[in-house]
């Protein structure tokens, strides 16, 4: 790959951006652990920031319907994009039924820079609202 000038260009530019980037996902992630309710915070991010904001839902359904839910609300989480290990190398599923389950009941939800505190604040009442109503 040969990075074009404009490319790098960009790539100075962010860099240069990059301590304030971190710091607001570090400010949004404390504002989720502070406020999000009925979940269980997969990682507190005591410790470096969050690239990914994750959360652990009780299981696949309750996962599947808070994402489909935020999503009716405009607001966009992920399912995770790596499996668990033992799935790459085809191991028995039986022997890793704790790896099966958290994979499946976790789900990101935004934590980029660009949030505003009205978009964070939504996203946790819509979460605190679909998770106390089912």
């Amino acid at each position: 790959y040969t990075m074009s000038d404009i490319s790098a260009a960009l790539g100075l530019s962010q860099l240069e951006k990059l301590h304030e980037f971190i710091s607001r996902r570090i400010e949004i992630g404390k504002v989720y652990n502070n406020n999000l309710k009925n979940i269980f915070l997969l990682a507190n991010y005591k410790i470096g920031f969050p690239y990914r904001y994750i959360i652990q839902c009780k299981n696949k359904i309750q996962r599947d319907y808070l994402k489909e839910k935020l999503r009716e609300k405009g607001i966009i989480s992920s399912l995770p994009f790596i499996l668990p290990l033992h799935r790459y190398f085809n191991f028995p599923k039986e022997n890793f039924k704790n790896s099966d389950q958290a994979f499946e009941s976790i789900l990101s939800i935004p934590v980029y820079p660009a949030l505003t505190d009205n978009e964070v604040s939504l996203i946790i009442e819509s979460i605190n609202k679909i998770l106390a109503a089912n």
